[in-house]
């Protein structure tokens, strides 16, 4: 067996995502554990867009074009969808979508890579704030 084995093919297809993906993936995984440790007697978390408007607002709180915002978070959500982390459930109706937090995302996000991100994102917020406070 002295031969090189090749590597075995990978199941699933890596992608990386966008910085408001991770960061949503994040919220959703934070907000999957709060769920869980609650007593509510409901299987299934589910949010809605204006629910999680607000956990986003409490980074980006400054948005000058509020439509442009809600366009990219559609595009985020969209994307979400595709790779099965997030499903959109059926419409009641109303204007605002909701969506089912699928429990994958807690084999996919574990608690290293949260402490890792959220550390990215205070270099990255940092280094703005230094910026808008240097203009």
């Amino acid at each position: 067996m002295g031969e090189e084995e090749e590597p075995l093919p990978k199941l699933i297809q890596e992608r990386q995502l966008t910085m408001q993906d991770s960061l949503l993936c994040v919220l959703f995984r934070e907000a999957l554990d709060q769920f869980d440790s609650s007593q509510d007697q409901s299987e299934n978390l589910i949010l809605s867009t204006s629910e999680i408007k607000e956990r986003l607002d409490s980074f980006f709180p400054e948005k000058k074009d509020q439509l442009k915002a809600m366009r990219r978070l559609d595009e985020s959500l969209n994307r979400l969808c595709g790779l099965s982390f997030i499903r959109e459930m059926e419409s009641s109706g109303s204007f605002d979508r909701t969506f089912e937090i699928r429990r994958i995302l807690k084999a996919k996000i574990n608690a290293e890579f949260i402490t890792e991100f959220r550390n990215k994102l205070k270099d990255i917020l940092g280094k703005e704030d230094a910026d808008a406070q240097d203009s």
